[in-house]
């Protein structure tokens, strides 16, 4: 008996000094690239105001055309943004498809005349240069084109468990 009472407080201060810190997980981020007259983006903005609080998530968000329907000096800027961490991932992904649309395929990046692109294959002999559509989101190593809700909380999630 006098053993086990030496033994529980020592355990006990072991497990309380001893034991390392759990690291924190770094939160999930969402770059979400929108233009201010897209109805799309609305609903997307609309829904990550909601869904981004809930579930740990950060968004930053960056405007590619103005109120006006142009593109200023600021949206120039986002837009290089995009090309660039577009073009990041590529790189690390090896050049592999990332980008998904609404047909949850995964396509590759293409910079066109300074505007980011996805190549899409029709057939073994006609490939699309299709400009990406607004809204964007950037999750991780993947892009999703357009407002896929289901993607995005996909990839949130996948996030999550890294």
């Amino acid at each position: 008996m006098k053993k086990y009472v030496f033994i529980i407080p020592v355990a006990l201060f072991a497990v309380l000094i001893g034991s390392p810190a759990t690291p924190a997980k770094t939160p999930v981020i969402v770059h979400f690239f929108e233009s201010a007259v897209c109805p799309s983006c609305a609903r997307a903005r609309a829904f990550l105001d909601d869904f981004a609080p809930k579930n740990g998530v950060t968004v930053r968000t960056y405007e590619v055309r103005n109120r006006s329907d142009a593109v200023d000096a600021g949206n120039q800027a986002n837009i290089n943004r995009l090309n660039a961490m577009l073009a990041d991932i590529d790189r690390r992904n090896g050049r592999q498809p990332f980008i998904y649309d609404d047909t949850m395929r995964a396509y590759p990046f293409i910079a066109y005349k300074g505007v980011p692109h996805y190549e899409k294959r029709i057939s073994a002999s006609t490939v699309l240069k299709k400009p990406l559509p607004v809204p964007v989101f950037i999750i991780g190593d993947r892009a999703v084109a357009g407002f896929q809700k289901n993607l995005i909380m996909r990839f949130v999630e996948q996030e999550k468990k890294k």
